[in-house]
């Protein structure tokens, strides 16, 4: 029947009213147009949260403007994408296993280099780093499609910080369903903001394997590349659920800001 009533579709009621950067916004706002039996409880909770958005037009404008830098280029951004990566860690306990090896193996290469420096045995350190590189670089090759990854999604990371950072900051004194909606991004000890700064850090010092020479130089002497991506899967383990959880109220605050815009346009 949506079709029928141009609820979807180009020239459009949904065409009309959608301003979510996000394709599943964009989705969660049609699934609403188009539920056949609408839930009135729900709707009417919506409608608590569109009205107090209505007057709230610069802060509406600055979700969508950090969204669309999140987006880059692309119109309509399937930021599930990044949910999914987010929600992606080793659970097997590897990377710890790896980075106490690499580490265990740093230290035994150190230890064998002063060792031959005093005199007291024969350059074996050579052997044992050359053994390490080459473990090293075999390692590598299997993380390489993941760091690949994680660096294409730095721009997007930092965007959503700050949109994150905005709805954590904002003050809902006159805005209490609004607030009641954003409430998983007010807990003190569960900001979102610092679980993606976090993250940003790693994804920032990933970078410098663009090059080749400072990073074999870093591997050589610790184990850069080891750490990094125990930290990176430590991160995303401890993020858990509430990155899934916090992306599900941007897309639900987008598509009520779709709406919102309609009333701001028309009261």
């Amino acid at each position: 029947f949506e079709a029928d009533l141009d609820l979807t579709g180009k020239r459009s009621l949904l065409h009309l009213l959608d301003t979510a950067v996000s394709y599943e916004g964009s989705q969660r706002l049609k699934s609403w147009l188009t539920a056949p039996v609408p839930d009135l409880d729900l709707a009417n909770r919506r409608q608590q949260i569109v009205r107090e958005l209505v007057p709230l037009h610069l802060f509406r404008d600055k979700i969508a403007l950090n969204a669309m830098e999140a987006a880059g280029a692309r119109r309509t951004w399937k930021a599930n994408q990044l949910v999914e990566w987010l929600q992606t860690s080793d659970t097997s306990g590897a990377p710890r296993r790896w980075l106490i090896l690499f580490g265990a193996w740093v230290m035994l290469n150190a230890i064998l280099l002063a060792a031959h420096l005093l005199g007291w045995l024969p350059p074996w350190w050579q052997i044992t780093l050359a053994v390490y590189l080459g473990l090293w670089l075999l390692w590598s090759r299997t993380m390489e499609a993941a760091a690949d990854q994680a660096t294409a999604l730095e721009g997007a990371l930092r965007q959503l910080r700050a949109v994150f950072g905005q709805l954590e900051t904002f003050s809902y004194r006159d805005t209490p369903h609004l607030r009641a909606l954003c409430e998983p991004y007010l807990d003190p000890t569960h900001r979102p903001s610092r679980y993606l700064t976090r993250i940003g850090r790693v994804v920032a010092a990933m970078g410098l394997r663009e090059n080749p020479l400072l990073r074999l130089i870093l591997n050589a002497l610790l184990p850069w590349d080891v750490y990094l991506a125990y930290r990176l899967n430590r991160t995303r383990a401890d993020l858990g659920q509430r990155g899934a959880g916090w992306m599900d109220v941007w897309f639900e605050l987008e598509a009520l800001a779709s709406l919102a815009n309609l009333g701001y346009l028309n009261p």
